[in-house]
């Protein structure tokens, strides 16, 4: 399955590119990880493992997925 780690990028995301808007710098690792931590919060999600809560599970009624999800998310 997915984890918070598959929402990262490669380490040459974060250094300039050759031409465009990002020229000059690159994306900043704090910032996109604030981010992605942001939407996790908005989705229901574990900010640590980006896996869903609990109570996330329960408001789309499928709370019985919790048990397959590791003990320290659910």
């Amino acid at each position: 399955g997915w984890t918070a780690r598959d929402d990262e990028l490669a380490e040459r995301s974060y250094g300039p590119t050759r031409s465009g808007a990002l020229a000059d710098s690159g994306l900043d690792s704090e910032e996109l990880h604030e981010a992605v931590q942001t939407y996790y919060e908005m989705m229901g999600w574990s900010s640590a493992e980006g896996l869903p809560l609990y109570g996330k599970l329960a408001e789309l009624q499928i709370d019985w997925a919790a048990s397959h999800l590791p003990e320290k998310v659910a």
